[in-house]
């Protein structure tokens, strides 16, 4: 079980906690409706985040052999084989899907889609492009914000955006210059 917890990569889930930044901001984190379907949009985000997690994995299986510390993520030390993590990520994806289509609603189901396509790219390609690389990872938090206020219909401010916007670009720039 603790091989999956490592492969799904709990510790990060941290960052979806932006899901509930529109509900807090508006006054209604004590409503009871809208506190559930953020803790449900927050649950659904975080599967959906391990999804790609498991796709950056696989693809980076070689680099992450020669990493210090990405070495022993679960594909590349062996901990985990390619099958079963191709399982596993079917297995989220439905779970996600099912969730999403249940709970959800288009305008959500179109940013958690934008999410995951914005980050299979970044996975494959656009992460080796240095002002892309940061810009995707802002962009990640400004979608995150998105997805909630849509989830659980509540409107997103111009400011929020902007602001989450610099915080991530600047926590991101600071990681990268590290």
């Amino acid at each position: 079980m603790k091989v999956y917890l490592k492969l799904f990569r709990v510790e990060q889930w941290i960052k979806n906690l932006f899901i509930f930044i529109p509900v807090f901001f508006s006054g209604q984190i004590l409503e009871i409706t809208k506190t559930t379907y953020a803790f449900i949009s927050f649950f659904i985000f975080c599967l959906a985040a391990s999804c790609i997690y498991i796709i950056n994995d696989y693809v980076d299986i070689e680099n992450d052999k020669l990493h210090p510390e990405k070495k022993k993520r679960p594909l590349a030390s062996g901990e985990l084989s390619k099958n079963k993590a191709k399982y596993c990520l079917i297995i989220l994806s439905i779970i996600v899907f099912i969730f999403q289509y249940a709970f959800g609603n288009w305008q959500s189901t179109a940013i958690l889609l934008a999410y995951i396509a914005l980050n299979i790219l970044y996975s494959f390609k656009l992460k080796n492009i240095a002002i892309l690389d940061v810009l995707i990872i802002s962009s990640g938090f400004v979608l995150r914000i998105i997805y909630g206020g849509y989830f659980y219909e509540i409107p997103v401010s111009d400011w929020t955006i902007v602001l989450v916007f610099d915080l991530a670009l600047i926590l991101a720039l600071a990681k990268r210059r590290g």
